[in-house]
């Protein structure tokens, strides 16, 4: 009897330190596992914050390029309006030339009337050098 109890203790024992040998492998376990998962986090975090400035860095020169194109369309629209008033000038530059050529034209043709009057009142007298000046 004795000796049976000597054996159920010594196994009691060997099952009590295997329990504390599992519990002591299982709070390692936990400890690596702990560590694997807090550098796995910081590893994703890290990546996000990589992703979150690469987002950042596009969105800001998509902005950029969106200013860019904004600002071209308005110099372009300035350029067109400018170009018109520019034409606009010259077609008014144009029309009031035409209007002193045909004025000097006008006044060209009354005072070579004008000299011809007086030649033929005068038949011809001296005023002939005046009217090839004239012409």
């Amino acid at each position: 009897f004795e000796h049976e109890r000597a054996v159920h203790a010594a196994e009691m024992e060997a099952l009590r330190r295997t329990l504390q040998l599992e519990k002591q492998t299982n709070k390692e376990n936990m400890a690596v596992a702990e560590q694997s998962a807090e550098a796995e986090l910081q590893a994703v975090r890290q990546r996000v914050q990589q992703l979150e400035s690469m987002l950042e860095r596009t969105d800001q020169q998509t902005r950029d390029r969106g200013i860019k194109e904004i600002q071209h369309r308005e110099q372009s629209h300035r350029m067109q309006q400018e170009l018109e008033e520019s034409k606009t000038a010259a077609a008014l530059a144009a029309k009031r030339s035409n209007q002193m050529v045909q004025a000097f034209e006008k006044e060209s043709r009354a005072l070579r009337q004008h000299c011809e009057k007086i030649e033929t009142k005068t038949k011809g007298g001296g005023l002939s050098s005046m009217k090839q000046i004239m012409y």
